[in-house]
Order: C-alpha cells, then sequence, then structure tokens
C-alpha cells in the first residue's frame, strides 16, 4: 500500500511506500529530503473528506479548471508577444533596407 505524503517545502504530493514510515525520503519534485510519520486515523479521515468535512474531489476538479484556464490565458499572451516582436522585427528589417537603398540612389548620382 503506499501512502500521500505533502513536502513541506514545496507542498507537492509524494506517493511512498508503506515501508518508508520512520525513514526520510527525497522529495519527488525539489530537492528536500522529510520524515514519513505514520498516519494517524484523522489524517486517513480528513485525506478522504479535507479539512472542512468538504469532499476534495468536487475542490480539485475545480482548482484544475482553474489552472487549465490561466494556462490558455498566458498562452494566448505568449503568442501575442511573440507576434509583436516578429511584426517589430521585420520593421526593423524594411527601416534596413530603405536606408540602403537611399545611401545607392544618393551616391549613384
Amino acid at each position: 500500500m503506499s501512502l500521500q505524503i505533502v513536502c513541506p517545502i514545496c507542498h507537492i504530493n509524494n506517493t511512498v511506500e508503506d515501508s518508508t514510515v520512520g525513514r526520510y525520503v527525497q522529495c519527488s519534485s525539489c530537492p528536500n529530503r522529510f520524515y514519513v510519520e505514520a498516519p494517524t486515523l484523522a489524517d486517513i479521515e480528513e485525506s478522504k473528506t479535507g479539512s472542512s468535512g468538504i469532499n476534495m474531489s468536487h475542490n480539485l476538479k475545480a482548482i484544475q479548471q482553474l489552472i487549465s484556464e490561466s494556462d490558455r490565458k498566458v498562452s494566448k499572451t505568449a503568442l501575442i508577444l511573440h507576434n509583436q516582436v516578429f511584426l517589430l522585427r521585420v520593421v526593423v528589417v524594411l527601416q534596413a533596407a530603405i536606408c540602403l537603398l537611399l545611401m545607392l540612389l544618393v551616391f549613384w548620382r
């Protein structure tokens, strides 16, 4: 059986085996090592319902939806910025080409 342990530094859930109770384990997402304690009955009940007694699966779905919406907004903003940088580069190249053409016209006369 495995346990869900939250890293005290990065607050990411880590899945560990029962055999790691009483040992230090490495977090899966950060360099932190933390001590795995045996879960109490209160911890088990809280993991099923949350500390407020509300079913956590509904909250998890809402959080996942917010994250996906913010990811879409960030992606859209990044695309807009990428397009603006591209257009700025095109304008600079065109300005340089116009300057070269004007210099050629001046020197050929």
